[in-house]
């Protein structure tokens, strides 16, 4: 997750991840100018296109970390799981091995 989310930090200029228990943000409209971080391109017509494949990227990236934010809470339940057997067994095959004791 943290280089996923460090990847769809480059959108906005950036290249770092902030948190890595964070809730990805919602896409942006795609009315509104984003920021590429590419400065010098803003009087080129390639602005427009690379500001539309990185509103594209942010929405692809936001949706992936959702996916991996869902697939590790459901790993973690799991976990939960079979700890919580384990351990049950463990009890139950303790009480019943005990040696007698009188």
């Amino acid at each position: 997750m943290p280089d996923t989310q460090s990847a769809s930090c480059m959108v906005t200029g950036g290249g770092s991840a902030a948190s890595l228990f964070v809730t990805p943000s919602p896409v942006a409209s795609p009315l509104l100018k984003q920021d590429t971080g590419l400065k010098g391109l803003s009087g080129w017509a390639s602005d427009q296109g690379v500001s539309d494949a990185l509103v594209a990227w942010q929405g692809q990236a936001n949706r992936l970390m959702a996916r991996l934010q869902q697939e590790r809470n459901a790993l973690s339940g799991t976990q939960n799981i079979f700890q919580n057997q384990d351990l049950a067994a463990g009890t139950q095959a303790n009480s019943t091995t005990r040696p007698l004791i009188g």
